[in-house]
């Protein structure tokens, strides 16, 4: 995927540290974690659908609470909510055979839980 680096740093993602990359390119993201301890490097990706459907989520609980929903246009908060979402998990062969093909025993995925919310939301 072409596209901008919009995140690049060092975070736990279910209990491990690695260095993030977040790659994206209008609503497709593209995750690369590289694990120094385990030197493994894990993969992920969302297409706009996805991330639309996370948003659409989000945005059904906040209305519950009266909050202010995410735009689909706030990129930075749309990556922060991503962010949150994050797990490292066993990739499932038939599922993700293109994610399985790739280097690593884990893959990253988003998958979206009510306490995950943006700050400022």
């Amino acid at each position: 995927m072409k596209g901008i680096v919009v995140y690049e740093r060092g975070r736990k993602i279910s209990g491990i540290y690695v260095l993030l990359s977040v790659m994206r390119n209008d609503l497709n993201y593209e995750f690369t974690a590289y694990c120094e301890e385990y030197e493994e490097i894990f993969r992920g990706s969302l297409d706009e659908k996805q991330v639309r459907k996370i948003i659409d989520q989000h945005n059904k609980d906040v209305e519950q609470e009266s909050c202010e929903a995410l735009r689909y246009s706030d990129h930075h908060k749309t990556l922060h909510l991503l962010l949150t979402c994050m797990k490292l998990v066993d990739p499932i062969p038939i599922c993700t055979l293109q994610l399985c093909e790739q280097e690593g025993s884990k893959i990253i995925v988003c998958r979206y839980c009510r306490k995950s919310q943006p700050a400022g939301t």
